[in-house]
């Protein structure tokens, strides 16, 4: 019975790293675009920046969920640390480019 718990939990937990890595996989991609095109996302729609920025805010949810079940100075709690903060650092981004201000808060 105790195998079969761990196992589960190893499957949840290889999902949540999987979901994980694809976030920062297509954070990359998202920064890629955003430096190529001066720092302006212009080929995403209002409606492509929102639809990311709900996924990301579940999935920095999730992540803060699991987190909490680390255990500090583990590679799993560093890992999911520096996750947590590339997430938020995105998901800023994204809310700036959808209040079409830059960083020190003008309109671009």
């Amino acid at each position: 019975m105790v195998e079969c718990h761990l196992a589960k939990v190893k499957v949840a937990s290889s999902n949540l790293v999987s979901r994980s890595t694809e976030s920062v996989a297509s954070g990359r991609h998202f920064f890629h675009v955003w430096e190529l095109r001066g720092n302006r996302m212009i080929d995403y729609t209002k409606a492509d920046l929102e639809e990311a920025h709900k996924a990301i805010t579940s999935i920095i949810g999730k992540c803060e969920k699991a987190f909490e079940k680390l255990s500090e100075g583990t590679s799993q709690y560093t890992l999911m640390k520096r996750r947590l903060q590339a997430l938020h650092i995105a998901n800023t981004l994204i809310k700036r480019e959808l209040s079409g201000t830059t960083k020190g808060g003008t309109s671009s």
